[in-house]
């Protein structure tokens, strides 16, 4: 599997995360906290394997967040990838 998280640092507005899975299934998206505490989850559902998968959010939750290093992690099917981000306001 493959994330990738753009932009980033993160300012404020839209974020795109390009996914790339193995087998077609449900996954999950979370937002972690640089302790490890899961802050939300930005996407649960279906994602094909076919291609990349690029999910533009609008993350209303993330610009509540403080400034600082999260973590946002790819949940299913055998897959456990993790990304670093930074949040910069």
């Amino acid at each position: 599997a493959n994330l990738v998280v753009t932009p980033n640092p993160f300012m404020n507005g839209v974020s795109t995360y390009s996914v790339n899975v193995p087998q077609e299934g449900n996954y999950t998206l979370s937002v972690y906290d640089a302790v490890g505490n899961k802050v939300s989850d930005i996407y649960s559902g279906n994602i094909s394997s076919s291609a990349t998968n690029v999910l533009e959010l609008n993350d209303a939750y993330v610009n509540e967040l403080n400034s600082g290093v999260y973590f946002i992690k790819l949940e299913g099917k055998g897959v456990n990838e993790v990304e670093k981000i930074i949040i910069s306001k």
